[in-house]
């Protein structure tokens, strides 16, 4: 795996173009989702109110880490609603080496809240490559990155899955800042509402080793106090590896703002170990008037 790090470039505002313009693959004939065969390995932790706390998943022995995600989730329910997104919010979701790891805060939910992280893992040797941005943000305010696919020697890369971190001053509370955008298509977010600066780092999936994935996308507008997202659904003979794309924007579909808005869920669905067809996204509107929820997973075919 490389890792490269490059420096943080001016927000995209006109990112309806990112989006629409597919990425070409590199190869001809990449691996397929049945070729890589991807097991799940998760892991959950208890969020009490007003606090936060860690979870992570990691790929065992023998395989790698591909891609991965995080919800929260109230135990013995069915399935997670959206609803939840009022309550959880996400501080970071990204790859460590093998493993996939997320922090998230309990906004005053449910006492029972469950922070999940999963962790998608493959036993091919697929080619990966990490683009790492990161920026400040300072009290009060909010600030975006785009960071892009583009290896050293200038081969077009598919963007698989986004990661974040946002790190706080250690005296700052849990629940002054959080993720506001997650989305591979080159775009990721943070709201900071605490006295001290806090830093955000993107951390972006590529590889050109897969064949081209297909991107169907939702939009779903919504207003201040209501959530958004819910379960991607893939078309017939593809599976979600990733989420190319979960934005938020402002009316008319033209500008990306980095406020307002609160993170709760961008993850893989599975049953037991085994991937599911879809990918589950959540984002909760703090107190923006009306915006829009645009959704598009990276969805592999099959063969």
């Amino acid at each position: 795996m490389r890792t490269r790090t490059v420096r943080p470039t001016l927000f995209a505002v006109l990112v309806l173009f990112a989006l629409a313009i597919p990425t070409p693959s590199a190869h001809a004939s990449g691996l397929g989702y049945d070729a890589l065969a991807p097991t799940l390995q998760t892991a959950n932790v208890g969020v009490p109110r007003r606090s936060a706390r860690t979870a992570k998943a990691t790929c065992p022995s023998g395989t790698r880490l591909l891609t991965g995600g995080t919800f929260f989730f109230e135990p013995g329910q069915p399935s997670v609603p959206t609803s939840l997104a009022r309550f959880g919010r996400l501080s970071a979701s990204y790859p460590s080496g093998n493993t996939w790891i997320a922090t998230g805060f309990n906004h005053r939910g449910p006492k029972d809240l469950r922070l999940e992280a999963v962790a998608l893992c493959t036993t091919e040797s697929i080619e990966i490559d990490i683009t790492t941005v990161t920026t400040k943000i300072g009290s009060h305010s909010s600030a975006g990155l785009s960071p892009h696919c583009a290896t050293p020697e200038g081969v077009a890369e598919q963007a698989v899955a986004m990661g974040a971190i946002l790190r706080v001053a250690h005296r700052a509370k849990a629940a002054s800042s959080w993720l506001t955008e997650l989305s591979a298509a080159g775009l990721t977010a943070g709201q900071n509402t605490a006295r001290a600066p806090a830093t955000l780092t993107a951390i972006l999936i590529c590889t050109r080793s897969l064949e081209q994935m297909n991107r169907p996308d939702t939009y779903a507008p919504f207003s201040a106090g209501e959530t958004a997202g819910g379960y991607l659904q893939c078309p017939t003979a593809t599976h979600a590896i990733g989420a190319y794309g979960a934005l938020t924007f402002d009316e008319p579909l033209d500008f990306v703002d980095t406020s307002g808005v609160a993170v709760a869920a961008s993850s893989p669905t599975f049953s037991g170990t085994t991937p599911g067809t879809s990918w589950y996204t959540a984002v909760y509107d703090i107190n923006r008037p009306s915006v829009v929820y645009e959704t598009v997973p990276g969805c592999l075919p099959d063969a």
